[in-house]
């Protein structure tokens, strides 16, 4: 059995890339922390095909200029 749901609010992550071999997530929640770099989370988010729920909510990256449209 692998590990689909993961709750990491306000843990200060910054990056997403030691997330890269939760391949199997269908739930993440990253709320409230400190990742900035849109390109790490597009490249997370080729790494999980299972994925279904995502919240960045709280993270200066949802500010960067058409952060959905890269990220959905």
């Amino acid at each position: 059995m692998s590990l689909r749901v993961l709750d990491l609010e306000s843990c200060n992550i910054q990056r997403c890339s030691p997330l890269y071999y939760l391949e199997y997530v269908t739930e993440l929640n990253l709320r409230s922390n400190l990742i900035i770099d849109i390109e790490e989370v597009v490249n997370f988010l080729r790494t999980t095909n299972y994925l279904s729920a995502l919240d960045l909510r709280g993270n200066a990256v949802v500010k960067t200029p058409k952060y959905r449209d890269q990220i959905v």
